[in-house]
């Protein structure tokens, strides 16, 4: 499997002038699959490459700490099985893409076999 970095260059030259249509055909391309089918990140970079910047996006928003009844507690959060979805806009009826993320390391075997 390749790593997020050379995953990241392909997209980079798969994608050309406008990520943004190759985005939108490797999505289109996922959706049409059967439902819950899997679709391998190589096989999609630019999508691949929406995925990892919306992960990146949650994970850099997760909070240290929050407040509770005039007490501050710490949190941690494990991002390793997520379900979420990508729209093209905030009107849009249907997500463009719905992903679910899980590891080994979390569910103690490979996920979705």
């Amino acid at each position: 499997m390749m790593g997020k970095a050379s995953n990241r260059k392909k997209a980079q030259q798969a994608a050309g002038a406008d990520v943004h249509a190759q985005i939108a055909a490797e999505a289109a391309q996922a959706r049409a699959k059967p439902a819950l089918a899997l679709v391998p990140a190589e096989n999609t970079p630019a999508l691949h490459g929406l995925i990892q910047s919306a992960g990146d996006a949650l994970a850099q928003r997760v909070p240290a700490t929050f407040e509770h009844m005039g007490r501050t507690y710490y949190l941690r959060v494990a991002l390793e099985h997520i379900h979420f979805m990508v729209f093209e806009s905030a009107t849009a009826p249907e997500p463009m893409a719905f992903f679910v993320s899980g590891s080994s390391e979390e569910l103690g075997h490979t996920p979705y076999h």
